[in-house]
């Protein structure tokens, strides 16, 4: 059997609207079924899930049994994967690939190890479109959305996430490719839509610290860089912290 192009792996826990809506859009962006492109899902525990697969989205695998977290359950999936490529969805996050070819072309000509693509990010008034960095930018944090990254199967198969990050994993699994030698690249072509909300959105003050965890045993930055990041990972902190503490007061107050 010929091994795919591209593996999906969509991660959820009880949530059968969010990966319902993860399925549709990879149906939708993908045109599934596709003999060059596999979707696996991996399930923590979602019930009504597979009887959703089987009547609806009868082209995806599920992968089900407990797990340790969003991350091992990552892992799982990741196992399991036989595609070149392996690119990784949360439920709720939706595939937006405008141009099914131009996304083939893309993956099937380049010479990289990591491709970092573009994504949106929805906003309270719309999407938000937002460019990846350059790589370059690994030293700070991810160039983009972890659901805008694809990675080499067999590159990203002979590595795993790290269950030491409840946040932040995605962000020490690229790393620690980049920094063994991985080569990244960027294409600018969205192919994700990414709903704030999260735990990464949400647990901001961990993200800071567990960044600077990832620059200093992962990256080996210099003390310099890491007190500019830092910086800026705690400032984000302070504002979303006085957002939501004013929002907070203009809600009573209403």
């Amino acid at each position: 059997m010929r091994s795919a192009l591209l593996s999906v792996v969509a991660v959820t826990f009880r949530d059968l609207p969010g990966i319902g809506r993860t399925l549709l859009s990879l149906e939708a962006s993908l045109h599934l079924p596709c003999p060059t492109v596999e979707v696996l899902v991996k399930d923590g525990g979602t019930p009504g899930l597979r009887d959703l697969i089987d009547s609806r989205f009868s082209w995806a695998r599920l992968i089900g049994g407990a797990d340790l977290g969003v991350y091992d359950a990552m892992n799982t999936g990741l196992a399991a994967t036989s595609g070149a490529w392996v690119w990784f969805l949360n439920g709720g996050d939706e595939a937006v690939v405008s141009d099914t070819g131009t996304f083939v072309t893309l993956l099937e000509r380049s010479t990289a190890d990591i491709v970092m693509f573009d994504y949106f990010r929805r906003e309270p008034s719309g999407d938000r479109y937002r460019s990846s960095r350059a790589p370059v930018y690994i030293r700070h944090a991810l160039p983009t959305s972890h659901q805008a990254i694809v990675y080499k199967g067999e590159l990203a198969r002979n590595s795993s996430y790290s269950n030491e990050y409840s946040i932040s994993a995605d962000y020490e699994f690229t790393a620690r490719l980049m920094n063994d030698g991985a080569v990244a690249e960027v294409a600018h072509f969205a192919i994700a839509r990414f709903f704030p909300g999260g735990l990464s959105t949400e647990s901001q003050w961990q993200v800071a610290s567990e960044a600077l965890r990832v620059q200093n045993r992962v990256l080996r930055t210099s003390w310099c860089l890491r007190v500019l990041s830092g910086g800026r990972h705690y400032g984000i902190a302070v504002w979303r912290t006085l957002s939501r503490l004013t929002n907070l007061v203009r809600g009573r107050l209403q």
